[in-house]
């Protein structure tokens, strides 16, 4: 697994990283397993979030025999007990609970987790995220989100890591503010690389959380095998042809987003070692064909006429 410099922090993450937030759905035991894999396999940076129910506690009881290996990311800003949300007190005090549920004296990346751009600039938020790097509880601030929020932290010069939606269906962030960011030295790490992947799903979805990206592919009518004839090839690709097709669009969809110039890592949500070896062994087939690329992006923009908003 490739390891890129996070922008220009000191730190250095996989190209793939493992997303924390479905470990709550694992036993105990297939957690660990799942962590085991992902450092076998090279996946080195994990994300994770106070809202992710019993995934920071999971990853601090296997980073106790294993801390080095890993870059690790959480998210803060909210749900302490007695403090209201999106205030420096909640983000100072979630910086402690997440070291101690994580079972380390640091972490090396905490996000401010959605929050609007007016709580960026006038909440306190981000002096208290930067008294936590200060003091050594926190090796870099950052913010994680989409819209104004995250144009607010691209200018922001204190939050060097950035984390937004980058894929297929949601590429407003790689034309906007991934330049930027980059210009200006920060990380940036794609979440949700698979749109949630809603070419999983046989008719149109009603819940919102799927029905934005299942729109979008149907305007934009990608076929991946069409753009792409090698995402059908390599290791983990099934024999069956809807398989296959899903497999295709896996490849595709994480080619795309480990390799667009200025993504350091994209982060992979999954409970399943098999789909994870699956995905590192997809973008152990490179980068896609800058024809594939262009017409990705030419789609994007001509189905969503400028329109389509980063899916927060």
């Amino acid at each position: 697994m490739e390891l890129r410099n996070f922008g220009t922090t000191s730190l250095a993450v996989s190209a793939l990283g493992l997303g924390g937030g479905r470990l709550d759905q694992l036993s105990d035991r297939d957690a660990e397993s799942l962590l085991a894999a992902a450092r076998e396999l090279g996946v080195t940076y994990l994300d994770t979030a106070r809202s992710y129910g019993t995934s920071e506690s999971r990853i601090g009881r296997y980073l106790k025999h294993c801390r080095d290996s890993f870059v690790v990311s959480t998210k803060v800003g909210y749900g302490i007990d007695g403090v209201e949300d999106w205030t420096a007190e909640s983000v100072s005090r979630g910086v402690d609970a997440a070291l101690r549920r994580l079972q380390t004296d640091y972490i090396d990346i905490v996000y401010l987790h959605s929050c609007p751009a007016s709580t960026l600039r006038y909440g306190g938020v981000v002096e208290a995220l930067v008294h936590a790097v200060e003091v050594g509880k926190v090796r870099v601030a950052g913010y994680a989100g989409d819209g104004e929020g995250l144009e607010a932290a691209v200018e922001d010069p204190r939050l060097a890591a950035l984390m937004a939606s980058a894929s297929l269906f949601d590429q407003v962030a790689l034309h906007r503010s991934l330049p930027n960011a980059k210009n200006a030295g920060k990380g940036f790490v794609a979440k949700r690389p698979l749109a949630n992947a809603p070419w999983r799903l046989s008719e149109r979805p009603v819940d919102a959380e799927w029905v934005t990206y299942w729109d979008r592919m149907a305007c934009m009518g990608l076929d991946p095998l069409e753009l792409d004839p090698s995402v059908g090839d390599g290791a983990g690709v099934p024999s069956s042809k809807l398989a296959a097709s899903r497999a295709a669009w896996v490849a595709l969809s994480l080619r795309f987003a480990v390799y667009t110039w200025g993504v350091d890592s994209a982060v992979l949500g999954t409970t399943s070692i098999r789909h994870l070896t699956d995905a590192c062994a997809a973008i152990r087939q490179g980068p896609l064909s800058a024809t594939a690329v262009h017409a990705i992006r030419s789609r994007f923009s001509d189905a969503s006429g400028g329109h389509w908003a980063g899916h927060v």
